[in-house]
């Protein structure tokens, strides 16, 4: 065994042995998000890719007119609790601080929103910070115990989150700290897992807080070495001199000048006097250094170096489009394994039954927890194409080719494909209503399948030909005429 894996010793292997210095590590990775613009960066990068204005749930239920009704209920109470905002926020904190709990508050009927409006669902959302609940461990009654402030029963089910009622930091509320026993089905926690039986969340930045120190390290000292060498200055040797120092200053009181050199200052030397200025060693190449350390801190949040760093000087179509599709494969995966199950799922659940109990809804199956009423899927923003004129390209081919489906390249793009028939349809009813015509537009086919007279058919008319019409449909907007 060498030397560097003894320095490493015997870590524990318990999965609280993740969490013993976690209240540091979250202190020193809020700081460097708020002070350090490349990580900053990063995480505001992934918190855009994970979230972006937000995911938008689709109902799964067998019956349309239910799916139409939750949905359409949904759209409304979201936007006024602001669940796409809760959405970013929540992520954000488990980026940097390690996990985040969402409290899901019920209401009164007649309870109003921060606007004065009354609650279309009578539930809100509270939003925590992970120091609202203790790393407190203990054997409670009845076989069940506390681990990290969260109670499990005798067959290891979470029953409960032990939270404080405030902000164990907060130097203005004087209240007693005490804390609550809020039941595990209105809680959901968003944490990152990265060890089997671990419960509380270790702050994704903290993979980095050692290569960020050595880049702070290192910026440092090449800073100090530029200053240095801009003290350029001059020194006049006399064969008897009394004082020293600055040319055109005297020496102070006590006969010593002060150490020190401003650039392009001229300083005598006494008699005898000799100065001698230290050679510090190169610093090597500044640039090299910076780009190996921000490939490092970019593996260890997850993002690309471009996206860390915006640094577009080395990379082509082919080599930014073959890294995005890596990128967005991991984030996939933790929107779907991380985000979707432990914070979005809990408050579609909550919500439905919330507007169950308040008889808002009526979909039954829902006060009886049935598995098939709940089902939801979540959309994510689309992707933006790297390349709009290829990829589209591409999607057409793959869809006649029977590689996809319409329906699946709309959902990639973070569209409900049913919505986007529905609103086409309605675009199109309206644009032939008013006489208007677009150079997208198919052709409507009368009853015996062909072309429509007046449609741009290759015999179109006796006075013009196929490549007339051709031309006329090059127009963006065709008005007919009154």
């Amino acid at each position: 065994m060498g030397p560097r894996w003894a320095a490493l010793g015997y870590p524990p292997t318990d999965p609280g042995s993740l969490t013993q210095s976690l209240a540091v590590t979250r202190r020193r990775c809020r700081w460097l998000y708020r002070h350090h613009p490349m990580l900053a960066q990063g995480v505001e990068t992934l918190v855009s890719y994970m979230v972006g204005w937000g995911l938008v749930p689709r109902s799964l239920h067998p019956d349309p007119g239910v799916r139409q009704e939750l949905e359409a209920l949904w759209a409304d109470w979201a936007s006024q609790v602001r669940v796409d905002t809760l959405q970013r926020d929540a992520v954000r904190e488990t980026l940097v601080a390690g996990e985040a709990f969402v409290r899901l508050r019920p209401r009164y009927p007649d309870d109003r929103d921060a606007l004065g409006r009354q609650l279309l669902v009578p539930l809100e959302l509270e939003l925590l910070a992970p120091e609202y609940v203790p790393q407190e461990s203990r054997v409670l009654e009845g076989g069940r115990r506390l681990r990290e402030g969260i109670e499990f029963d005798a067959l290891g089910r979470r029953t409960a989150y032990w939270i404080y009622t405030r902000h164990p930091d907060d130097m203005v509320d004087v209240r007693p700290l005490e804390t609550v026993q809020v039941p595990a089905g209105v809680v959901a926690h968003l944490v990152e897992v990265e060890q089997v039986g671990q419960v509380r969340g270790v702050p994704r930045l903290a993979r980095v807080l050692t290569r960020v120190q050595d880049l702070e390290t290192y910026t440092d000292a090449t800073l100090r070495r530029q200053v240095v060498g801009t003290l350029f200055a001059g020194f006049i040797r006399r064969p008897t001199s009394t004082d020293a120092g600055a040319l055109g200053e005297t020496v102070g009181s006590d006969g010593v000048g002060e150490l020190g050199m401003m650039p392009g200052d001229l300083y005598y030397l006494g008699e005898g006097e000799e100065i001698e200025f230290a050679r510090p060693p190169e610093v090597g190449d500044y640039d090299a250094f910076v780009r190996a350390i921000a490939q490092d801190i970019a593996a260890g949040i997850g993002v690309t170096y471009e996206q860390l760093t915006g640094d577009l000087s080395r990379v082509n179509y082919s080599s930014i489009r073959a890294g995005l599709i890596g990128f967005r494969r991991r984030i996939e995966a933790w929107v779907y394994t991380v985000l979707v199950p432990r914070l979005l799922d809990p408050i579609w659940i909550g919500f439905l039954r919330a507007a169950t109990l308040a008889g808002v809804l009526r979909v039954p199956g829902v006060a009886e927890g049935a598995y098939r009423a709940t089902r939801v899927e979540w959309l994510t923003q689309g992707w933006e194409w790297v390349d709009p004129q290829r990829e589209i390209g591409a999607a057409m081919d793959a869809v006649r080719a029977g590689f996809a489906t319409r329906s699946q390249v709309v959902s990639e793009r973070g569209y409900v494909a049913q919505d986007l028939e529905r609103e086409r349809a309605a675009e199109l009813a309206r644009a032939r209503a008013l006489g208007v015509e677009y150079t997208t537009d198919v052709p409507a086919p009368d009853d015996r399948g062909t072309p429509r007279e007046g449609d741009g058919g290759e015999d179109e008319d006796a006075g013009g030909s196929a490549a007339d019409g051709r031309q006329r449909r090059l127009a963006v907007i065709r008005r007919s005429a009154p």
